[in-house]
């Protein structure tokens, strides 16, 4: 038994099929695309009667995916999700709505002059309602900075600042509470190699030792 792949001339995958022992254990797949190689429909099944279909239209700066679900021939789809790029293809805006029309994922990125981004988050409920709102901060490289999360209110609840060294490693994370006061902190110390590649990770909360990673790395 395998897992038979089979790919266009461009190198992406068409079709997934399995077989022998693995026939019942992973879904078949099928990809179609566009002449300009973009993915325009994918079709999962699980059984003969059970499909999931993704279909994806690209149109001038913006690609809508719609999910469908069949079971027994009878397919409704689940949810749509929008994804808007500017002049440059650089994604500026998601929404995932569900089937009745209602944004429950709303995401607007602004991209700075110096390549540094915003990300504003808001979650609703499947009726429309606001849930929470989150503001993330990155810098230019894409490194996460600021984590700021909201409530329906839009009163601050949580707040969580990364900082990293000049080789982008985190150093340490602090995470306040709503009036500004501490609630705990991450901190991070490396050993490196002769490469400047950390190979040793030791973690601490509060300053108790939490966590020691190690790894090694093999240059060719």
């Amino acid at each position: 038994g395998a897992i038979d792949i089979q790919y266009n001339t461009e190198g992406f995958i068409t079709e997934k099929t399995s077989n022998g022992i693995y026939k019942n254990s992973e879904p078949s797949e099928t990809n179609l695309y566009n002449k300009k190689n973009e993915l325009i429909e994918t079709l999962i099944c699980f059984t003969d009667e059970e499909c999931i279909k993704i279909i994806q239209v690209h149109t001038n700066k913006e690609t809508t995916t719609k999910t469908y679900q069949s079971l027994n021939n009878n397919a409704k789809w689940i949810e749509i999700i929008t994804k808007k790029f500017d002049d440059n293809n650089n994604l500026i805006e998601v929404k995932i709505s569900n089937q009745n029309g209602q944004s429950h994922f709303h995401s607007k990125i602004t991209i700075n002059d110096d390549k540094s981004r915003t990300i504003q988050e808001i979650l609703s409920d499947y009726n429309g309602n606001t849930e929470n709102e989150i503001k993330k901060e990155y810098d230019k490289v894409g490194n996460l900075l600021v984590k700021t999360t909201y409530n329906h209110n839009k009163i601050e609840t949580k707040k969580i600042v990364h900082e990293f060294d000049e080789k982008n490693n985190p150093i340490k994370t602090t995470i306040f509470y709503p009036d500004g006061e501490i609630d705990h902190f991450v901190t991070y110390e490396y050993e490196f190699d002769k490469n400047d590649n950390w190979i040793t990770q030791i973690i601490y909360t509060s300053d108790l030792i939490s966590e020691v990673i190690k790894r090694k790395i093999f240059y060719y």
